[in-house]
């Protein structure tokens, strides 16, 4: 890990540039900060937020569906499954174990 330099600068100007929000005690905020006089005034400009994307479904079955997160691996994701006392465990069992083998074997995995 590279070593980190720090530098201090007493009694500055900062302008804080934010898309909606104040910044409150304890909170950080990604962006860029300026230096626009020498060692006297600094501007801070938040960056855009990151949209939120759906991991994107690869694979969908009767018990489970697979999709991919952004980092490219896959996830399992059980279906809606009601629990009462005419589920047959060993039957939903074997249909999950089914789809997991069916959507490895569709996948290349």
């Amino acid at each position: 890990m590279a070593e980190m330099k720090s530098q201090r600068f007493l009694c500055v100007d900062l302008e804080l540039n934010t898309q909606n929000t104040f910044l409150t005690v304890g909170e950080g905020k990604n962006g860029r900060l300026t230096m626009v006089e020498d060692g006297e005034k600094f501007v801070f400009e938040e960056g855009a937020r990151v949209a939120h994307t759906r991991n994107t479904r690869v694979w969908s079955g009767h018990r489970i569906n697979v999709s991919r997160d952004l980092f490219g691996n896959y996830r399992v994701n059980l279906r809606h499954l009601e629990l009462s006392s005419k589920t047959d465990a060993a039957k939903v069992g074997r249909e999950i174990l089914n789809e997991l083998k069916n959507a490895k074997e569709e996948l290349g995995l």
